[in-house]
C-alpha cells in the first residue's frame, strides 16, 4: 500500500507516533515484569528459606545462572551483548545442564518447583521482550534507509539519535528487568563466593572485621600476627592486623554465615580443629 506524504514532516510525525506507541507498550511490559519479579521473590523467600532443605538447591541454581550470564559473552575482542536468540540458546543450555546433573529434580517443596517454573517462564518471556526491541530497532533502520533512498534526505543521520536509543534500546526494558531480577532474586540465597576470606579463599571462620572494614578469618589473622604481618593484607592499612582483638568479631556476619552456610561452617570447624 502506497501512502503519499505531502511533506517530510508528515513522515517523521507518523514515525514518532509509532515510536510513542511502542514506548507505551514497553512501559506496560516493564511494570508487569517488575510485579512478577516481586511475586517470585516473595515465593522464593519462603521456598529457599534456611529452614528448608531446598536452600542449597536454589543456591546451585542461582550460582549456575550467574556464571552462565545468558545476556553477555566473552569474545576475543572483549565482552559483548548476546542477541535474543543467543540469549535464549544459552538459557536452554543452562536448563539442560541443571536437569542433567539432577539439580532441578532435587527440589523437594512444591513451592520450590513452582518457583522454578515461574523463573524459567519469566526469563524466556524477557528474552522475547528483548527480541521485540531488536526487531523494532532493525525495522526502524530499514524504514529510514528506504526513506533516504527515495528522498536523499539522510534521515538516518538527521533523525534524533536520542529518540532511537531511548525507544528501542535493550537497556530500556530487558536490561532493566534483568537488573531487577538480580536485585530482588539473587540476594535471597547468599552465594558462597561473596563470603570468602581473601587470605585462605574459603568461607570466613569466625569473621573479624579490621579497622579498615576488611574481613578475615580469625585464624588467618592469628597466623598473620604470629608472623608479624601487621598491616591489612588487602589495603595495607598500617597496624590494622596487630590491633585486631576479640571485640572486632563481626557478630552479625557470623550469624548470617551460621544461618545460610551451616554445612560449610561445619567443615571449616573440622579443619580448624585439625590444625
Amino acid at each position: 500500500v502506497m501512502v503519499p506524504l505531502e511533506q517530510d514532516a508528515e513522515f517523521f510525525s507518523s514515525l514518532h507516533s509509532q515510536i510513542h506507541d511502542a514506548d507505551a507498550f514497553c512501559d506496560r511490559t516493564k511494570a508487569k515484569f517488575v510485579d512478577r519479579v516481586d511475586s517470585l521473590a516473595r515465593t522464593l523467600t519462603i521456598a529457599a528459606s534456611p529452614k528448608d532443605k531446598d536452600m542449597y538447591v536454589w543456591r546451585e541454581i542461582i550460582r549456575t545462572f550467574l556464571e552462565t550470564d545468558i545476556w553477555m559473552e566473552d569474545t576475543s575482542e572483549g565482552r559483548r551483548e548476546r542477541s535474543a536468540p543467543e540469549a535464549l540458546r544459552a538459557f536452554h543450555q543452562l536448563r539442560h545442564h541443571l536437569l542433567q546433573i539432577g539439580t532441578v529434580q532435587s527440589l523437594r517443596l512444591a513451592a520450590s518447583r513452582d518457583a522454578y517454573i515461574h523463573f524459567v517462564q519469566m526469563v524466556e518471556e524477557l528474552v522475547t521482550v528483548k527480541r521485540f526491541q531488536e526487531l523494532n530497532a532493525v525495522a526502524m533502520r530499514k524504514i529510514l534507509k528506504k526513506h533516504d533512498k527515495r528522498t536523499h534526505l539522510q534521515a538516518q543521520i538527521t533523525f534524533p539519535n536520542l529518540l532511537l536509543a531511548d525507544s528501542f534500546s535493550v537497556q530500556d526494558v530487558a536490561r532493566t528487568i534483568a537488573a531487577t531480577i538480580s536485585d530482588r532474586i539473587i540476594p535471597i540465597v547468599p552465594q558462597l563466593d561473596d563470603y570468602l576470606c581473601p587470605v585462605c579463599y574459603s568461607l570466613f571462620w569466625k569473621p573479624v572485621r579490621l579497622s579498615c572494614s576488611h574481613v578475615f578469618c580469625v585464624r588467618c589473622l592469628v597466623k598473620a600476627q604470629r608472623r608479624e604481618l601487621n598491616d591489612c593484607p588487602v589495603c595495607r592499612e598500617p597496624m590494622a592486623v596487630v590491633q585486631a582483638h576479640a571485640d572486632n568479631m563481626d557478630a552479625s556476619l557470623l550469624n548470617l554465615l551460621e544461618l545460610y552456610f551451616p554445612k560449610e561452617l561445619k567443615e571449616k570447624r573440622k579443619e580448624s580443629e585439625r590444625e
